[in-house]
């Protein structure tokens, strides 16, 4: 697990950040405790992402190491170890690192419905640039190249789990969504994040592309292009 921070650099007009947790830190906690769940204590470091020094360290090399390799081809072996990434930028407080370190990114905090799944859901990606970057668009609604030149400090929570990728229990299945290649497919998956995202029955899953089936256990995708 790791915090990094994005080097100020000239002025944003800082955006205030509000708490958008649907439950408290400490009620996700308690409901653990009472159903005797021990904590994982995972160790946590600080460390600067974008720095020569922050990408040559030997702690963080094989983390950007992964980011030329391909999610689909790895999630096609029957065997393959691959680290994944969960971001978090929005009141980084001692008792969220405190549950990070001991809980990890749990379900308990997730909305009703959200990009991929009109059920409570858990994001993950396999680049630790990207983990950052969007932990800094869902504060600021903007990609960190749009406010590179502009003054912003804003931490960054980032959890590293490394997974076979086989072993993850999954009775549903696992469903790569193959990165669209043409305009009309990138369309179908800006419309089906739109449509996850759209008032209606939050329980009553969609289908995601190239898939006639609306339950499973694990969905992988880049994110649309479209308006990005």
């Amino acid at each position: 697990m790791a915090s990094s921070k994005l080097p100020p650099t000239p002025n944003l007009g800082r955006k205030t950040c509000v708490a958008r947790r649907l439950r408290s830190i400490d009620s996700v906690e308690r409901s653990y405790q009472e159903e005797g769940l021990p904590a994982l204590n995972i160790p946590l470091r600080t460390v600067d992402p974008w720095s020569t020094a922050g990408r040559k360290n030997p702690a963080l090399r094989e983390y950007f190491g992964q980011d030329d390799r391909n999610v689909e081809g790895r999630a096609k072996k029957d065997s393959q170890t691959t680290l994944l990434f969960h971001s978090c930028a929005n009141d980084i407080s001692p008792s969220l690192l405190q549950s990070f370190s001991k809980r990890g990114p749990s379900i308990r905090f997730a909305r009703p419905k959200s990009y991929f799944s009109r059920r409570p859901a858990v994001y993950w990606t396999d680049s630790l640039d990207f983990a950052v970057a969007w932990g800094i668009f869902t504060e600021t609604g903007r990609w960190v190249s749009d406010i590179w030149n502009e003054l912003i400090s804003i931490e960054c929570l980032v959890y590293v789990s490394k997974v076979d990728l086989s072993s993850i229990p999954a009775p549903f299945g696992v469903h790569i969504i193959p990165s669209p290649r043409t305009p009309e497919g990138e369309k179908q998956l800006d419309e089906w994040c739109n449509a996850n995202n759209n008032d209606g029955d939050a329980g009553s899953r969609i289908p995601p592309p190239n898939s006639d089936k609306s339950d499973w256990s694990l969905i992988g995708s880049r994110i649309p292009m479209v308006g990005n």
